[in-house]
């Protein structure tokens, strides 16, 4: 898969857990603030992708850094264990 789509499928997974509503226990403005966030940070890198592969990853990697609190809320209200895979070299 390109890279680029990559990070536009990324971009769609945050706006569906967008959809989804916020978890039962989850701050409301601090959980949809990352996703709105990190929505935006990959659809930007799907946008600089191909002029800019090193700004594309800054910007991936941003994403990585807000991601596990978005996971803590989500397995706290699903008694679920998700995390991130390791970080791509």
């Amino acid at each position: 898969m390109p890279v680029g789509l990559a990070y536009s499928n990324l971009s769609d997974d945050f706006g569906y857990l967008q959809e989804a509503g916020v978890p039962p226990g989850a701050n409301p403005a601090s959980y949809k603030a990352r996703l709105v966030t990190s929505q935006n940070f990959c659809s930007d890198a799907f946008d600089v992708e191909p002029d800019s592969g090193s700004e594309a990853a800054a910007k991936y990697l941003a994403v990585r850094q807000n991601t596990p609190p978005i996971l803590k809320a989500i397995n706290a209200a699903l008694g679920t264990h998700f995390v991130l895979p390791p970080a791509p070299e």
